[in-house]
């Protein structure tokens, strides 16, 4: 996943709140670190 073909994000807060998983779809952690660094 390249971070620039992010088009849609979701912050569910409850487990309930969650789509079913689609093809294309990505889990992202971390993103202070991933935006905040250049990454290769």
């Amino acid at each position: 996943m390249d971070l620039n073909t992010v088009s849609e994000i979701q912050r569910p807060t409850r487990r309930e709140d969650l789509k079913p998983w689609q093809n294309g779809c990505a889990y992202l952690a971390g993103g202070t670190w991933l935006f905040s660094e250049p990454q290769v």
